[in-house]
């Protein structure tokens, strides 16, 4: 939600899914005039099946995590923010972690400075979650450190360790 809008299309165009971004909160799409663009998956609906290709955005800043448990597996369906500066309620991109325990958050190449990432959800279902989404033994737990702060441009990897 941080990009700056290209293009809006009527409801119901059709695109031709090129391929994800790491994470698969992001496809590179072609529409009927022959233009390439990024859209977010959750403003695209009534997908069908198409082969997944995986690619790296290009002239973006790419925030990315992974979180484990304590034995070392890796938790999939935890949300985190990227938000800049520290107040949560500026505008942010948020990423879930996949079934490596990997979170990819991707920024638009003008943003600098201090940024936050938080975590903020967990995914119903998910490793921690079970139907009918409450926590096991009322205890979700939490990724440890559950907030970080990092200087973009951030070439690193997060890491965090869940715990109950």
């Amino acid at each position: 939600m941080l990009f700056k809008v290209s293009r809006v299309m009527a409801q119901g165009t059709r695109l031709q899914v090129l391929a994800l971004a790491r994470g698969g909160d992001w496809m590179q799409v072609l529409n009927d005039e022959g233009i390439f663009g990024w859209v977010d998956v959750d403003f695209v609906s009534d997908m069908t099946q198409f082969a997944v290709i995986f690619i790296e955005p290009e002239n973006v800043h790419i925030v990315s995590g992974r979180v484990l448990d304590e034995a070392g597996q890796p938790v999939e369906g935890i949300g985190f923010a990227a938000y800049q500066g520290t107040v949560p309620t500026a505008p942010r991109e948020d990423a879930v972690t996949d079934s490596g325990g990997f979170f990819y958050a991707y920024l638009p190449p003008t943003s600098s400075g201090v940024w936050t990432v938080e975590f903020v959800s967990i995914a119903c279902p998910s490793a921690v979650l079970e139907p009918p989404c409450d926590c096991q033994n009322n205890v979700c737990g939490q990724p440890y450190p559950s907030t970080r702060t990092i200087t973009l441009p951030f070439n690193n990897l997060l890491t965090y360790t869940w715990v109950d």
